[in-house]
């Protein structure tokens, strides 16, 4: 049974199901500070400009860099990673690492939509190319990768 809903982001593909899962399995929201005011609004989540327009309810939790946060199955380390949007962040398990927008398979999310920064995502994969090589990577879109392949095929990552 999910016992916590994380967003890596507040983008409209990230948080669309959000406010269903919560009163479905009676979770409680969990996002970065500075992605709270993307939730509740559509210009900034970007559904708008997709042909839609949602606005997801405001977090129980609000997660902080290096912050571990614990489950009865399992524990996670927050790491902030802004750029795709200026809260984005990734979370670190014992032997994988879940990137959601900001690392992709050989690419790495885009930065030209509101708060994005292709110099600030830039920097936050500075954080995570100093990780364990060996851990797997689950993005928020496309295949699974590790971390070695991304330091040597990855050209952002180089």
């Amino acid at each position: 049974k999910p016992e916590l809903l994380v967003n890596t982001h507040g983008h409209f593909d990230h948080i669309g199901a959000d406010d269903a899962i919560r009163k479905l399995f009676n979770v409680k929201l969990a996002v970065c500070e500075a992605e709270v005011e993307m939730l509740a609004d559509a210009k900034l989540n970007a559904s708008v400009f997709f042909g839609r327009s949602f606005e997801v309810k405001d977090p129980e939790i609000i997660l902080k860099d290096g912050e571990i946060v614990k489950t009865s199955f399992c524990q996670f380390k927050v790491i902030t990673t802004p750029g795709h949007t200026k809260g984005g962040i990734c979370l670190l398990f014992d032997d994988f690492i879940i990137t959601g927008d900001t690392l992709f398979k050989e690419d790495i999310g885009r930065t030209d939509l509101k708060d994005g920064s292709y110099e600030t995502l830039i920097k936050s994969l500075d954080k995570i190319k100093k990780l364990d090589p060996k851990l797997i990577i689950y993005p928020g879109h496309g295949p699974s990768s590790t971390l070695e392949h991304e330091l040597k095929y990855n050209s952002y990552l180089r």
